[in-house]
């Protein structure tokens, strides 16, 4: 095929090499430095979602750590690491919970003002009422979810209380032994009958 056929066949293709040819622009130089080059602008959508994500942990951890400190001290809380890794995952998850259910209401916000602008096609009906049942799903989610990790809470401070007494050791007084906790004492007895069993066996 000669170079005339392929001028015929790309005539857009040619146009624009000339151009830049009659404009001292040789199209074959490798990029540098000096070339104009386009950034793309940050999408306010994107920063205006990830604004509305960072909001709605701190509301969440908020929550948290007030039902946290409802029933463990800051000291505990400090200490243990299996609290604060608790509690830092149930602040998240119930962060994108209420993320959530804030995208829910600006699009139910925002069909509602097209439906009361007139527009009445019924697939906006449709979506109306499916993002309403959504919203209110999410709303009982996060009153399950706030419950559940309030419970669990309770629980442990409820086995920090129990850890605590558990952990006293008997001391021995005298000929007999002391101790406020049963286990230490059950365990002790155990400890002591075992030893003799082995006495007796020897002789």
């Amino acid at each position: 095929m000669s170079k005339k056929d392929i001028k015929e066949e790309n005539p857009y293709r040619n146009s624009i090499a000339d151009l830049l040819t009659e404009n001292d622009i040789d199209i074959n130089a490798d990029v540098d430095a000096t070339t104009l080059t386009f950034k793309r602008a940050p999408s306010p959508v994107k920063e205006n979602e990830n604004k509305s994500i960072l909001k709605a942990k701190e509301k969440a951890e908020n929550v948290m750590k007030s039902l946290l400190r409802l029933y463990l001290s800051d000291g505990f809380i400090t200490k243990s690491e299996y609290v604060q890794a608790k509690v830092n995952l149930d602040s998240m998850t119930l962060g994108k919970i209420m993320n959530q259910m804030e995208v829910s209401e600006r699009a139910i916000s925002l069909l509602m003002e097209n439906i009361e602008m007139g527009d009445i096609n019924p697939k906006l009906f449709d979506a109306l009422g499916n993002l309403q049942r959504t919203f209110i799903d999410l709303v009982k989610t996060q009153t399950n979810y706030v419950a559940t990790a309030e419970e669990d809470y309770r629980k442990i401070a409820l086995e920090k209380d129990s850890m605590s007494i558990e952990d006293t050791t008997a001391t021995e007084v005298s000929s007999g032994y002391k101790s406020n906790s049963q286990k230490d004492l059950m365990r002790m007895i155990r400890t002591v009958s075992y030893a003799e069993n082995k006495k007796d066996k020897k002789k």
